[in-house]
């Protein structure tokens, strides 16, 4: 639609897996993002698909919050999780309603889609992050992306740092476990 989209990459030496798993956990969010995550609920799940909800403290400006659609998709050579913006009238409307009337300030992005893609290759696990958003609101032109090329880096470094930190615990129990 004209608006401009960004991507990131990165390398970790997170297995795909766990990073695919953390990318599809829209709840944990609020617990490792250094993005103002305030609220976050899973809406539905069905085979591969999930529909979640996110409200984001935005300082200075009016808050952000979004209904989506994610997909987890494994392509064998990759894995991939990406989402796009929830209908409203759809089969969430009375969260949908519940959310707007609760947080009447928000402003839902007008576009918001994107996705992480993970590659295994060999010890190493190759991401990409995508994401195309208009924030909506009254944000001039000019400023629009501002805020996500800024955030891009951030929402890459916490992804690799919530990994590293589940893989660690991880390896801890799985240690912990072995007779000695």
């Amino acid at each position: 639609q004209g608006f401009p989209c960004f991507q990131g990459r990165g390398q970790t030496t997170v297995p795909a897996k766990l990073m695919y798993k953390i990318a599809g956990d829209a709840e944990s969010a609020i617990e490792w993002s250094s993005n103002d995550v305030r609220h976050a609920e899973v809406l539905g799940k069905e085979r591969n698909r999930v529909d979640y909800y996110q409200y984001l403290n935005v300082p200075l400006l009016s808050d952000r919050h979004w209904f989506l659609r994610g997909y987890h998709e494994d392509h064998g050579d990759h894995l991939r999780f990406h989402w796009e913006k929830l209908d409203q009238g759809g089969p969430h409307s009375e969260r949908f309603n519940h959310y707007t009337s609760t947080f009447p300030g928000a402003v839902e992005p007008i576009i918001n889609v994107g996705a992480w893609v993970f590659r295994q290759v060999g010890e190493t696990t190759k991401v990409r992050y995508y994401i195309c958003t208009h924030p909506g609101g009254h944000i001039p032109d000019m400023m629009q992306s501002i805020g996500t090329e800024r955030t891009l880096p951030h929402n890459l470094r916490d992804m690799f740092r919530e990994g590293q930190r589940r893989w660690e615990i991880s390896m801890q129990k799985s240690s912990s476990a072995q007779p000695d």
